[in-house]
């Protein structure tokens, strides 16, 4: 059953809809009330999220799309338009990546990571905002990542997700006028089908001890927060750049014997 709640006849754009986390974020708009378009280069993926969302009662169109194509990108808002009519939502998810060191990154890696990357926030925003500002505002939140705001994961990959994080209070300001808000979500680590076998090893038990929550996120935390960014209840978080880690990322463990020493002990026993 859709709970119409929230988003009641809007439109909300997620990329690399196809996969676990947007995937999630979709299916939560959609039971909310909203027409949520799958915007994915992996078709059959994108046509298993419209499945699902189907089943579920909901709205979703499906659009294939190249990220790196300014071109394709251009015909999935034109598309969206065509068929709904507006455009109020834009979460930027898709991305990439690879763990490799600096040294064993491959150059061409490297340029394909950030034109899809940060290149696709920027590339999508561009061609969104313009249908949000003759509406007369909407919501954009970026999908960056833990490791783009400390020293963690492979140079590409950080530096990449760190410049969504630098570009966020740019759009920021320059759309705020146009009552458009552009906010981004840091997720450290999710549970999905591309980490849950590392998770599910002794690796997935050494992270967990790092979290403060104890435990690791699920795409639902994600999609929660995404939403609520996206709803009027946000209307005045603007420029934002907000952690999903569960503390992890201000947190520095440096072992039980560190958090349990008392170096007060002598002079109270004294």
């Amino acid at each position: 059953m859709v709970i119409r709640e929230r988003f009641t006849d809007k439109v909300a754009i997620v990329t690399g809809a196809g996969g676990d986390i947007g995937r999630e974020i979709a299916r939560r708009f959609a039971r909310e009330g909203a027409v949520a378009v799958i915007a994915d280069i992996n078709l059959k993926a994108a046509r298993e999220t419209k499945k699902l969302i189907d089943e579920e009662g909901g709205r979703a169109q499906v659009v294939q799309v190249n990220l790196l194509k300014s071109e394709e990108i251009r015909n999935l808002v034109q598309a969206v338009i065509r068929e709904n009519g507006r455009i109020d939502i834009l979460v930027n998810n898709a991305g990439i990546g690879e763990r490799t060191t600096l040294l064993e990154t491959r150059e061409e890696m490297w340029d394909l990571i950030m034109a899809v990357d940060p290149g696709s926030v920027f590339r999508c925003t561009k061609y969104a905002a313009p249908e949000m500002i003759k509406r007369g505002g909407g919501k954009i939140i970026n999908i960056a990542s833990m490791m783009g705001m400390i020293g963690m994961g492979s140079p590409s990959y950080s530096a990449a997700k760190g410049a969504i994080i630098a570009m966020t209070p740019i759009v920021a300001a320059e759309l705020g006028p146009h009552k458009i808000n552009v906010n981004t979500v840091c997720p450290g680590f999710i549970l999905t089908k591309l980490n849950r076998s590392m998770l599910e090893t002794r690796i997935g038990d050494q992270v967990i001890e790092k979290i403060p929550m104890r435990r690791i996120g699920r795409t639902e935390d994600v999609a929660a927060l995404v939403t609520f960014l996206a709803s009027d209840d946000a209307d005045y978080i603007n420029g934002a750049i907000i952690p999903l880690d569960g503390g992890m990322g201000r947190f520095l463990d440096l072992g039980e014997d560190y958090r349990t020493y008392d170096p007060f002990r002598e002079m109270k026993e004294n």
